[in-house]
């Protein structure tokens, strides 16, 4: 049997965008982000569970009065939240798949390889000399 894949589906994830909405998941990350709701959306189980577990640690946390507690998981949650909406908001978020959400007009490129150095870099000759240290007057 002969597959019959896009040429889109023959690239490597990376270079293939998420089939998911770029606009419902920053929405839902800007109104609902604290909960976790984009990280359902996109199908990042793990996230998901942890923003849930630390919305719920915070209001739990607040209810029996451990102020101090509830301060820290609050200050995860949001911290959590925000660095998830910029990443959604710069294209470099990836859905559970290991595609990216992309912006409208977004265009996918491959990641340069690491530049490889030469032998002639390499070697102990060619390496520049550490500074002298610093003597004490």
């Amino acid at each position: 049997m002969h597959s019959h894949a896009t040429p889109e589906e023959q690239l490597p994830l990376e270079l293939q965008p998420s089939p998911k909405s770029y606009a419902t998941a920053v929405i839902l990350s800007f109104v609902f982000g604290f909960l976790g709701i984009q990280h359902f959306y996109l199908r990042r189980w793990g996230e998901a569970l942890l923003d849930v577990g630390l919305s719920l640690a915070w209001f739990v946390c607040m209810v029996i009065g451990e102020f101090g507690w509830m301060v820290l998981f609050l200050v995860l949650d949001f911290g959590h939240s925000f660095v998830v909406s910029i990443q959604l908001l710069t294209g470099t978020f990836k859905d559970g798949s290991g595609r990216p959400v992309c912006y409208p007009g977004q265009k996918l490129r491959p990641r340069r390889a690491p530049a490889v150095a030469s032998t002639a870099a390499a070697s102990p000759e060619a390496a520049p000399a550490p500074p002298a240290p610093i003597q004490p007057r």
